[in-house]
């Protein structure tokens, strides 16, 4: 009688992960990794996968947690410093399921590590990552801007890689014609006041023309949740004080 032996899932989610040490020696801390926080990124790679089910999204994913992790390694010198980081592994792991399922590896799909035009883009990408861990609902608009919309106001977070800053502004209403004046120095007179760290400000929306807004801005070269978190609060609490006065 003949036996015929199983043949392993190649898309075994958990089979890969546990395998994944051995493939690439600097994520060998992730076989060391407590059993609920491997069953956390065993489940977060699959729910990507299910996500993203044709070759082009599942791509674009991975090249973002690509970058986003490169960017990071980057800035913090030293491999050493992020052990622990899931997202590493996560990227290695979908990486490479999606060579296995689509004949190419990621880095030859994405054209290798120059298809992000420059330095530049790449920032932003760090940035965009930040807002995904902290679970930020942003909506994209182009390159370095994106818009975070609550149930009061639109947030526009604008990102200028060059100097690394992220400017948050959410607009509060045109600047009128009459009493412009009188209303900006009571309004400029409110900044650095007590609504923690926003401030009032006026910018520029082409054809819509300038309007006051609440803003806020932050250095994002070692950008941190807690700092964008209280930043885009204190933009929204602006917000609110100002409705107050308005009505």
């Amino acid at each position: 009688m003949q036996l015929f032996r199983r043949q392993p899932d190649p898309f075994d989610v958990r089979r890969i992960v546990s395998q994944l040490g051995r493939r690439e020696p600097r994520l060998g801390w992730v076989r060391r990794l407590p059993a609920d926080d491997l069953e956390r990124l065993v489940a977060t790679i699959e729910n990507d996968l299910a996500g993203n089910p044709t070759r082009d999204s599942l791509l674009e994913h991975i090249a973002r947690l690509h970058f986003d992790t490169s960017a990071k390694a980057r800035s913090a010198g030293d491999d050493e410093v992020l052990v622990g980081d899931t997202d590493s592994a996560r990227c290695a792991v979908e990486a490479f399921i999606f060579e296995r399922r689509y004949g190419e590896k990621m880095h030859d799909a994405i054209g290798g590590d120059e298809s992000v035009d420059d330095e530049w883009e790449r920032a932003n990408l760090y940035v965009e990552g930040a807002f995904r861990k902290l679970g930020i609902d942003y909506s994209y608009v182009g390159s370095g801007h994106w818009l975070y919309e609550s149930s009061t106001t639109v947030v526009h977070l604008h990102h200028y890689p060059g100097p690394r800053i992220l400017d948050l502004y959410a607009p509060l209403c045109p600047v009128p014609s009459e009493g412009r004046d009188e209303l900006l120095m009571e309004l400029m007179a409110e900044n650095g006041g007590s609504v923690a760290g926003a401030f009032y400000g006026i910018c520029s929306f082409g054809s819509s023309g300038d309007h006051i807004c609440a803003c806020g801005r932050l250095a994002t070269e070692h950008l941190t949740g807690p700092d964008l978190v209280y930043t885009l609060n204190s933009i929204l609490a602006l917000t609110e004080k100002f409705s107050e006065l308005d009505r």
